[in-house]
């Protein structure tokens, strides 16, 4: 979970360099409530949500007086010590992490070599067809950032994706399949050449299981399982694959169970089977 100031305070920071004291009884408070509930643990501060958008900041000295606040605020938290298991995450853009993002370089550059954050979090809402609005994309944009200004790799949360139109099943399993593979890579498979697929993929005691989605798009993928001989079958033979869909195209509906196609048996050969159908 997530937190950031509460709207009004944020908006009546964003205009004024707040003396030390007062920005302390502002931040401070919003920090302790989970300190409260006893729940440090699984919460990460946001000290600003999308300032590079005018509806957030609204600060006269613009995407400076937004770093500079960032920085002070990190300070005064990681000055109580009541708040040492507190992660603090940044720097919450809307926009992504690439070289020509001022915000991102000015940012990045200027935390350097104090430790901040915790986790780097970003925003992936872009159009669904552009380059950068893919978690495999700045993934590797903001690695090389890191590298550029000296700054060490950590946690990465995208922790607002995908625009209206793609909040659809099958566009929801390939954000899943497509998050999943930065941080779990071990687990996954392969993805198509084209960007337009991704498969998550699973190895559980009784069976692999596989989520296969599309960013929104229509046409003909084979899906390709290697190494059989990891899970215990041998390198050639026949194995049985269920198969369900999860169907619809409704934003606002109730997403409903997904409904079992068939069960088939492939012959595979190789420690391979291609394709899966």
């Amino acid at each position: 979970m997530s937190m950031t100031m509460p709207m009004p305070i944020m908006h009546g920071l964003a205009g004024r360099r707040w003396p030390l004291g007062k920005l302390r009884r502002l931040c401070l408070p919003a920090a302790a409530r989970p300190l409260t509930h006893n729940a440090i643990q699984g919460f990460v501060y946001e000290i600003w949500n999308e300032p590079d958008i005018s509806i957030f900041w609204k600060g006269k000295g613009g995407m400076q007086q937004w770093i500079d606040l960032y920085i002070r605020t990190y300070k005064i938290i990681r000055s109580d010590f009541r708040f040492d298991g507190l992660k603090i995450g940044g720097p919450s853009l809307a926009f992504r992490p690439t070289p020509n993002n001022l915000w991102w370089t000015e940012w990045l550059r200027q935390i350097a070599g104090n430790n901040t954050p915790d986790e780097y979090n970003y925003h992936l809402e872009g159009a669904a067809n552009a380059v950068d609005n893919d978690p495999s994309y700045t993934n590797s944009s903001l690695a090389a950032l890191l590298t550029t200004y000296n700054l060490p790799q950590r946690q990465v949360n995208v922790n607002e994706y995908t625009e209206f139109m793609e909040q659809v099943p099958a566009s929801y399993a390939w954000w899943i399949a497509r998050l999943e593979r930065v941080s779990f890579i071990s687990l996954l498979v392969d993805r198509s050449g084209d960007t337009h697929l991704d498969v998550y993929a699973i190895v559980g005691d009784d069976r692999v299981r596989l989520l296969v989605g599309l960013k929104l798009v229509t046409g003909t993928w084979y899906v390709t399982v290697d190494d059989l001989e990891a899970i215990g079958h041998p390198s050639s033979g026949s194995l049985f694959i269920d198969t369900w869909r999860f169907d619809g195209s409704d934003v606002f509906a109730v997403q409903a169970p997904p409904s079992f196609r068939n069960t088939v048996s492939h012959l595979y050969s190789g420690g391979s089977v291609f394709p899966i159908y």
